[in-house]
């Protein structure tokens, strides 16, 4: 995965370096020190680092999601701007309702993730950033990257969106698949489930 990354130029370099067999053994050592935390839990101490570290997972998976689906919210208004939407040759029923439900329901577990710090009796500093310092970091990053960049630009307007570049190249992708119609109402309702 980092190795992936670092080709894309969105990992450092660091990472592309491979031994004679083309391994890319930084990756896997950076990758295999992340994993070596785990046996933190086997004391008290190192319980809490773990704690640490999984709820700062879990949330920034949650804020990884919220990013997916404004990303996909933004897309699709770029989508019906450029009357390109009926193009698109999958589509998910409920959409965006579904998608702003999920945004929605995202942003709300993320804020309320720590609710329970909150309660006078059980007020802890730690506790409280174990549940919300992934936020910040999250956001220093953003803006920290909006400096590096220096790329003050927000949010691109629907009207700049580019939607058809590539668009050949993925419609020549699509028509080597086979579809296939389905032979009765069991494989009729499979199909609208995948």
């Amino acid at each position: 995965m980092l190795y992936s990354l670092a080709l894309t130029e969105q990992a450092p370099k660091i990472f592309l370096k491979c031994n004679k067999k083309g391994v890319p053994w930084v990756a896997v050592l950076f990758t295999f020190a992340i994993g070596c935390l785990a046996f933190l839990n086997v004391s008290n101490s190192g319980a809490n680092v773990f704690n640490w570290f999984t709820n700062i997972t879990t949330i920034s998976g949650f804020i990884a999601w919220i990013v997916v689906l404004i990303t996909y919210l933004r897309f699709r208004r770029a989508m019906i701007f450029h009357n390109a939407l009926s193009s698109l040759p999958f589509r998910t029923p409920l959409q965006p309702y579904s998608a702003w439900f999920s945004l929605i329901i995202m942003v709300l577990v993320t804020l309320t993730n720590g609710f329970y710090v909150f309660v006078p009796s059980r007020w802890n500093i730690s506790d409280f950033l174990v549940c919300y310092i992934t936020i910040p970091i999250f956001l220093l990053l953003w803006f920290g990257h909006k400096v590096w960049s220096r790329n003050w630009k927000w949010w691109i307007a629907i009207e700049e969106v580019d939607v058809w570049s590539g668009k050949d190249i993925a419609d020549a992708e699509e028509a080597e698949y086979e579809i296939r119609e389905p032979r009765n109402v069991a494989e009729k309702i499979w199909f609208w489930v995948v």
